[in-house]
This record gives structure tokens, sequence and C-alpha cells, in this order.
């Protein structure tokens, strides 16, 4: 009896330091990632969880603020399909400091949008932090590297399993460099969104979308589109 506890024991414990392992590897490619590949590969994660209608908000530029505000896509909740919610993404060596929350809040507040989420390649201060949980009336989660990276592996994403082990799936990141950026730079003023259906990887352009119906997909999108459906192949096998 004692044997066998020993020996659950010890595969419990191998278990989790290879786990460890793999959050680990994984944290660091998210962390290595140009700002376009992380930005495409949260969108892929936002729509492996689930959410809905996601609009790609285009930005001026690569980094930096942005005329639209503090958001990078507007979704529709995975719970609630009522609930819109605006995500940032955060591409920052160092950790991630309240201004980003503020930004995001106030967005929140000039769109009339409910909830937020902040995702990052780095870590959050603890101001930040702090600051997330002053706004109940419109709250708004933070997604660190390394949580991130937990969600990625719980839903298959950018992971690979070989003989009952996860491994970081090299594919996986090669894609996203390949995949049409989730922003483009463009001129002229406030930039306008376009939406993309997690459905089928697929993304059209709105030229206004308050007052004008989508114009037809453009065949220069659509390699975006075969990449993207290449990539689910790769995950699926």
């Amino acid at each position: 009896m004692s044997l066998n506890r020993n020996n659950r024991r010890n595969s419990s414990n191998n278990d989790n330091n290879s786990g460890n392992v793999l959050y680990r590897v994984l944290s660091e490619r998210l962390q290595q990632l140009s700002f376009s590949a992380f930005e495409s590969g949260v969108l892929l994660w936002l729509g492996a969880k689930g959410f809905r209608e996601i609009c790609v908000l285009r930005r001026s530029a690569a980094r930096g603020r942005r005329p639209i505000g503090g958001a990078d896509f507007i979704a529709r909740s995975p719970y609630d399909p009522a609930v819109k919610v605006a995500v940032q993404v955060r591409h920052w060596r160092t950790p991630i400091q309240r201004r980003a929350v503020d930004e995001l809040w106030g967005f929140l507040l000039r769109q009339g949008i409910p909830q937020g989420l902040i995702v990052t390649n780095s870590v959050f201060s603890p101001r930040a932090i702090g600051a997330a949980q002053e706004f109940p009336g419109r709250p708004i989660k933070l997604v660190s590297v390394a949580q991130l990276a937990g969600s990625m592996t719980a839903l298959g994403l950018g992971v690979d399993s070989d003989d009952k082990q996860l491994t970081v799936s090299e594919a996986f990141f090669r894609t996203l460099y390949q995949l049409q950026p989730a922003s483009r730079l463009i001129d002229g003023p406030t930039p306008a969104p376009r939406r993309f259906n997690p459905a089928n990887r697929l993304s059209t352009t709105l030229d206004d979308v308050s007052t004008n119906p989508p114009p037809p997909q453009q065949p220069r999108y659509l390699w975006w589109g075969l990449v993207a459906s290449a990539l689910l192949v790769i995950l699926v096998w």
C-alpha cells in the first residue's frame, strides 16, 4: 500500500513538473513574439475561448496611443452574447501599469461597453491589479502571460500532444508570423473596425460599421483565411 502511494505521488509530481515546464516554455515563447504575432495569437485565443462577433479595431501606429481609444478588439462575451467586451492587447517588456487600466476604463465609459479585458505578454503591477478591482460596475479582467499560457494549454492552443505529453507547437508559432496582422497601419481619421468570425477564422473589412453594410470580402484578404484554416488543421491533428 505504501509503495502504491509513493508511486502515485511520484507520478503526480512528474506530471506537475512537466506542466510547470510547459507553462514556462509557452510563456517564454509568447514573450518573444513580435507585437503583430502576439496580437494575432490573442485573436485566435479569443475565438477558442468562445468570444463571438470579434471586431478588430485598426491602429494608426503599431504601438502606443490609438485614435480609436484603449481597445484593440470588441467582442461578445462567451457567457452572455448580449454583453460586449472591449479587449486591449498590451505588448510590453515591463509590468503593465495602472495607466493602461484607466485608459480602458475610460474607453468603456465613452463607448457604453460593460466589460473590459487586458491581455499582455508581461505581468501586471500591483497598482494595475488594484485599479481593475476599483471598477466593479464595469469589470476589467487582467490576463498575464502566465495566465494566457495556462489557458492556451487547457484549450489545446499552441501545444501539441505526443504520447500523452504536451509540448509547445512550433507550427503554431510559425503560423502566427504568417497570419494577416490583426492591426493594419492606415492613414487618415479614426480607423474603421473589421470583423473577425471565430467560426471559420476569416476576416472582413467594414468601411463603416455604424452606417454601411459590410462590403464584399476582397481577394487580398483570402490568404489570411487560408493560412488560418491551415493552422486549424495543424491544431486538430
